[in-house]
């Protein structure tokens, strides 16, 4: 895990979106636990959302490589005159949301349980936004590997540049919104995929009702 973290931070998510964006993928989370609680009583911090190529309504989904999701991302709707991005985490079985500007800064960050049948729609709670505290990089880790490569995924091919560190290797494309990463494998496995894109996103939770 310690080098997976190594390669994400070398391909420069940074430890707090790759909290938001990779982490789920080993699962965790679920069962009787109230996850909206318990990531709501958690800062979020201030980084930026990529959305090169987005908009209104535009979706990407991410398998394990064995053809389960393990992610979905979306701008599902506007609010506030901001975009509501949610990042769906089928093995915990919540939804992250995040507000932002036209830059992809969040503007605020919320959270709400997720119901995979879709029946019932979940209200969000807020989190508190922080600034991402300094970690200066270590002097004397070791340099990743790196190259271009294309890569193939949701039907389309992605000038990537990859990144290895020990047993991790994945590739960013600048084009791909919302995470940049097409590709991630630990061990020679694929972790993690580009599936699928669409334009057709909705809403997958409810706004709390305003208190009277």
């Amino acid at each position: 895990m310690q080098k997976l973290l190594s390669v994400v931070a070398a391909a420069g998510l940074g430890l707090a979106t790759a909290g938001c964006a990779w982490f789920p993928f080993f699962g965790g989370g679920g069962g009787g636990m109230d996850m909206a609680k318990t990531m709501a009583d958690q800062p979020d911090y201030k980084i930026a959302v990529p959305i090169a190529g987005a908009s209104v309504g535009t979706w990407a989904s991410w398998d394990d490589g064995a053809g389960n999701v393990n992610a979905w991302w979306g701008v599902t709707g506007e609010k506030d005159g901001n975009w509501v991005i949610e990042n769906r985490i089928p093995s915990g079985k919540y939804t992250m949301i995040y507000v932002v500007d036209s830059d992809g800064n969040k503007v605020e960050s919320w959270v709400a349980n997720w119901d995979p049948e879709g029946k019932e729609l979940q209200e969000a709670k807020k989190r508190e936004l922080k600034d991402l505290p300094d970690h200066p990089a270590a002097t004397d880790a070791p340099q990743p590997e790196t190259g271009d490569e294309d890569v193939n995924a949701a039907g389309k091919d992605w000038p990537c540049k990859w990144t290895k560190s020990g047993d991790s290797k994945m590739w960013m494309c600048d084009d791909l919104p919302f995470t940049k990463c097409v590709k991630m494998e630990y061990g020679g496995k694929v972790m993690s995929m580009l599936k699928e894109m669409g334009t057709d996103a909705t809403m997958g939770f409810k706004w709390p009702e305003a208190k009277s």
